[in-house]
């Protein structure tokens, strides 16, 4: 199960909508494996549908499917149910429009519900009917009940904090670092090895006579040859 969940979800990033006819068999089986109590095989299903919605359209059966699951027993299947209901708002390429009433009718008992996930999951729902279509959830939102109302406001406050953008860190960071780099003192080494003259001179070469190792000048215009042969005479004198 885990390694088809896996097939799947890579075959949708490839060919996206033209995976749109098996999408009407495929999601009622996910949606039964979201139901078993084996971990691998429930989250394995859960990944592969979150996938699924994103890059492929859902046809008619496939979404009801989904509205099927948020009537079940099972508060974990309702929350999953309203989270698959979330992405097909925010991110699917599915088209809601003529089934706006029943996510209406799926949304506004979920936000009573007696399970706090499914409550929590049904604002996130909220919140994305209220972004894609204003008008729809101010009229959910007439008929709720002050202290739901309360809630979905407190939700979207917090969802609406303003944070740094990511390209303002990035700058920064990358300015810090030309700071940084700018403050590293030249070691000797890096001045060496931008002067070869002076890493000559600073490790100088050792030549072996018959009278013992004495080191080269440090001129670099007399050659090996002629430094050997006056190394040479320096013993008998």
């Amino acid at each position: 199960v885990k390694h088809t969940c896996a097939i799947l979800s890579y075959i949708s990033c490839i060919i996206r909508n033209r995976m749109e006819p098996i999408m009407e068999f495929v999601i009622p089986v996910l949606s039964r494996l979201n139901c078993v109590k084996i971990q691998v095989m429930s989250e394995s299903a859960n990944r592969c549908m979150n996938c699924l919605l994103r890059n492929t359209r859902c046809p008619r059966r496939a979404v009801q499917k989904i509205f099927d699951m948020g009537t079940a027993k099972a508060p974990a299947v309702r929350e999953k149910s309203l989270d698959y209901l979330t992405i097909l708002l925010r991110h699917s390429p599915t088209d809601l429009t003529k089934r706006l009433s029943t996510v209406e009718e799926l949304l506004k008992p979920r936000l009573t519900d007696a399970s706090g996930p499914v409550r929590a999951a049904a604002r996130q729902c909220f919140k994305a009917l209220a972004v894609r279509w204003p008008s729809r959830a101010e009229y959910l939102a007439a008929d709720l009940d002050p202290k739901i109302k309360r809630l979905l406001d407190e939700s979207e406050i917090k969802s609406s904090s303003i944070k740094p953008p990511k390209s303002f860190s990035s700058h920064r960071h990358a300015a810090s670092l030309d700071l940084h780099t700018s403050n590293v003192p030249i070691t000797r080494r890096q001045k060496n090895a931008t002067n070869p003259q002076m890493k000559l001179a600073s490790s100088p070469k050792r030549v072996t006579t018959t009278g013992g190792t004495w080191p080269t000048p440090s001129r670099t215009s007399d050659s090996t040859a002629e430094t050997a042969g006056k190394l040479r005479k320096s013993p008998g004198s």
